[in-house]
């Protein structure tokens, strides 16, 4: 007898249609989310992925990807940027090179899609004295225009966005 040959697929990245996409895109106000798909990665030839990518670049919205807890999957989440934003204009002539370090650090987090590590787990990356010396500088950086926070409780991270580009961090380790 022959034996049957298996074949295991993996979860699939689904998608919301990319017209309700963009209606929810039209009727969103600043800082509304929306998980437009769920998967392992992204599709990058879908109209929706390519909506969402038109859509940074026009500055309407900012994507982040948490990862889904206790799975391989991640939400792809899209938040709606300020109508009209206009990107912050940064003078680097005020930024002394611990600022530029920090800013740094928070870019990179941005870039790749993380969350915010902590302050503490930043200044060891960073070789700096303690958590105290990331946060002032962060606080400098905000009060400066450069980049602005939410703190959304003790146990969860910052989500600290770059008002240069409207990009943020991810909610969710």
């Amino acid at each position: 007898m022959a034996e049957a040959v298996r074949f295991q697929v993996g979860p699939l990245t689904i998608p919301i249609a990319a017209d309700a996409f963009e209606a929810w895109v039209d009727q969103a106000g600043e800082g509304d989310r929306l998980p437009y798909a769920r998967g392992p990665e992204p599709l990058r030839a879908h109209p929706t992925f390519l909506l969402a990518a038109r859509l940074v670049a026009q500055k309407r919205i900012t994507t982040f990807q948490p990862r889904v807890p206790g799975t391989r999957l991640f939400d792809f989440v899209a938040e709606r940027l300020a109508i009209g934003f206009v990107p912050a204009p940064v003078d680097v002539e005020v930024l002394d090179i611990l600022d530029r370090r920090v800013l740094g650090e928070i870019r990179a987090v941005i870039a790749a899609g993380s969350a915010w590590p902590g302050d503490a787990s930043a200044a060891r990356r960073l070789q700096l004295k303690n958590a105290d010396a990331v946060r002032y500088r962060r606080e400098r950086l905000a009060g400066l225009g450069v980049i602005r926070w939410v703190n959304r409780g003790p146990l969860l991270p910052l989500v600290i966005t770059d008002l240069e580009t409207g990009k943020c961090t991810a909610e969710a380790r």
